[in-house]
């Protein structure tokens, strides 16, 4: 799960398929199998010190983990930073989106090394119901001991401190050691003995963090401390309980190139199902979950086929699948004669997109018991910000919906420029999905704060795109066509060529050659078309081609 990056402040179906089509390679993606579409729910609003009326509020900004539907049927989350306190707050949000702040974090006071106030500060995961309908979280630092809070907050806003994580023993350090742990991340996951069980990154009585057990009404338990032998150390994803009872977790190795799932009892015991290898497997694993059909599932941000990282299955007994390996991320040849200098000619090798997108930040199963996940960057968007995608028990990889920056092509209407984060259910069919940036308009004072999203899983406006042929040589054409049906308006996403770009016909065909001076290696380039409905849903499509060979 995402369990927020910038926590050093320091930070429709859509599915691609090659078919051969009288001897012709055709490559093809459509949105229309499940018809999915994006809506925008709320934009985070922050004022920034500039003077707006009427007065723009300080909801807070940097979506953590994601919603969750209380008992009233409204939607609660938190937010890393800003707020009146400037450093995060709790809210709750109706399903038509009008959002109000339940608790602003107040600003911590600050000596080296050391940061403390009463409730904590940058809530770090998201919230998790309990059994009598209020919600517990924690912050990543700050509170009484400067190490981090355990906190519960009640539907109306009632905020209670569970339980403040101590100082260090050593004086003026940073990372240090103590007997509850220190930095928790990550939400909290209710166990079998209806306590709740979390992680600190650091803490302990060796400093490299604890496994921790708490009661609703705040008895704190330590249940083992990691020793830092042979990679015993929490990074990477919050545990979840798996069907056996056990608790299970990703350690992501610092973000090196290995990292293993780990297995931990309810009585402490620390054990490694299995370890990455940074090759085929993938590297890095940051996500886990555990699905319905008691298995666990995840994803790597390295390794795999393309190195882009792999989305992957772990039975309990240790048995690991890999499920997809994400698209390479190409690049292109770039003359750059500014880092060069006259009258040198040097090119650089530029990232393009790809239609997966890459980065894996958040996984989960939903209603319809597809397991859904988003990618923070790439994909084939205009200005590509990540992608949701999806996968099916019967083994179907699909893309239903990339992000990119689009809204100041369709007028008024203004929708995230993408980097998703948490997914949820929305309790009517759809899903909820944070993305940690936001359009911008400065009339109303947005400016890239996140947003809360609804994908309609089951919407009128779809989008088809292909290219013929999907394999080409230098100066040879392709042509790309697309349709769609229930828009009043569409443009080009994903690579730009003067042939593909800006507004586009709501169907069409498009002619591309490129040239040798266009691009100087073999590459694979993801376009497509965004369409936008009366009612202001979103849907893309994307389709790759590739680039065979240099002119000579």
């Amino acid at each position: 799960m995402f369990k927020g990056k910038k926590k050093n402040i320091s930070r429709t179906n859509q599915f691609a398929i090659i078919a051969v089509v009288f001897g012709t390679l055709t490559a093809f993606s459509t949105s229309q199998a499940s018809a999915t579409s994006l809506q925008l729910l709320h934009a985070f609003e922050n004022p920034y010190g500039i003077a707006q009326s009427p007065p723009v509020p300080n909801e807070g900004g940097n979506p953590q983990g994601a919603l969750v539907t209380g008992s009233d049927g409204n939607y609660y989350g938190v937010l890393w930073n800003k707020g009146d306190g400037g450093f995060g707050t709790i809210f709750k949000m109706t399903p038509t989106g009008t959002l109000t702040v339940l608790h602003a974090f107040d600003a911590p006071n600050c000596v080296p090394n050391l940061c403390t106030n009463a409730d904590g500060a940058q809530p770090d995961g998201g919230l998790v119901v309990t059994d009598d309908g209020s919600f517990l979280g924690t912050t990543a630092f700050a509170g009484t001991g400067g190490n981090g809070t355990i906190y519960k907050i009640t539907p109306d806003g009632t905020f209670t401190i569970l339980h403040a994580f101590s100082g260090f023993n050593e004086p003026d350090v940073q990372y240090g050691t103590n007997a509850d742990g220190a930095f928790p991340f990550g939400t909290l996951v209710q166990g079998p003995d209806d306590a709740y069980y979390g992680i600190t990154e650091y803490g302990g009585i060796n400093g490299k963090g604890v496994f921790f057990r708490i009661t609703a009404d705040g008895l704190f338990t330590v249940i083992c401390a990691m020793t830092g032998s042979i990679g015993e150390k929490f990074s990477g994803s919050a545990p979840v309980l798996g069907n056996d009872g056990n608790f299970y977790g990703a350690f992501d190795d610092n973000y090196s190139t290995g990292g293993y799932i780990y297995k931990i009892t309810l009585q402490g015991s620390f054990s490694k199902l299995y370890s990455f290898t940074g090759a085929a497997d993938g590297g890095v694993p940051d996500v886990l979950i555990s699905a319905r059909d008691g298995n666990l599932y995840g994803a790597t941000r390295s390794g795999g086929a393309n190195g882009t990282g792999t989305l992957f299955k772990l039975t309990l007994q240790g048995v690991f699948s890999t499920l997809h390996a994400f698209d390479a991320v190409p690049t292109r040849l770039r003359f750059d004669l500014y880092s060069c200098g006259t009258p040198s000619y040097c090119f650089d090798q530029v990232p393009m997109n790809n239609i997966d997108g890459t980065d894996p930040v958040f996984l989960m199963q939903a209603a319809d018991g597809n397991l859904y996940g988003s990618n923070f960057y790439y994909g084939g968007g205009a200005s590509p910000s990540g992608t949701l995608f999806r996968w099916t028990p019967d083994g179907e990889f699909s893309v239903p919906f990339a992000f990119g920056d689009s809204g100041s092509d369709f007028g008024s209407y203004i929708y995230p420029v993408g980097e998703p984060t948490g997914i949820s259910d929305d309790g009517q069919g759809g899903l909820l999905i944070f993305t940690q940036e936001s359009g911008s308009d400065p009339f109303e004072g947005w400016s890239f704060d996140g947003a809360v999203l609804r994908i309609t899983l089951d919407s009128p406006l779809t989008v088809n795109v292909s290219f013929n042929p999907s394999e080409v040589w230098i100066g040879q054409a392709t042509q790309l066509k697309w349709s769609s049906t229930n828009a009043q308006s569409c443009k080009f996403i994903g690579y730009s060529l003067p042939e593909i770009s800006g507004s586009a016909a709501t169907s069409g065909t498009k002619t591309i050659k490129l040239l040798s001076r266009r691009t100087f290696n073999p590459a694979s380039f993801a376009a497509g078309v965004e369409c936008i409905s009366a009612d202001g849903h979103v849907a893309n499509a994307t389709a790759k081609f590739t680039i065979k060979s240099l002119a000579k």
